[in-house]
């Protein structure tokens, strides 16, 4: 997500302080807190909360946990 606006010297991306401030928002909006909040609130309520690495999170198969970069659907 804040990843920077992709362009050469030669041609340089459109709206670059644009996400530079994204990018400064996003980073900024302490995470940390949210998850120590959300443990809070789930221990009042006795619910289990458990943090997944999200290293390869969103190619790995739910199914039988297979890793692989064609898991993913590529928009058409």
């Amino acid at each position: 997500m804040t990843a920077g606006a992709k362009g050469t010297a030669a041609q340089p991306g459109k709206r670059i302080r644009q996400k530079a401030r994204l990018n400064h928002a996003i980073l900024g909006s302490a995470w940390g807190q949210t998850k120590i909040y959300l443990s809070y609130k789930a221990r009042r309520a006795h619910k289990l909360v458990i943090e997944v690495p999200p290293h390869h999170s969103s190619q790995q198969c739910a199914a039988c946990g297979h890793t692989h970069k064609d898991n993913r659907p590529t928009p058409d």
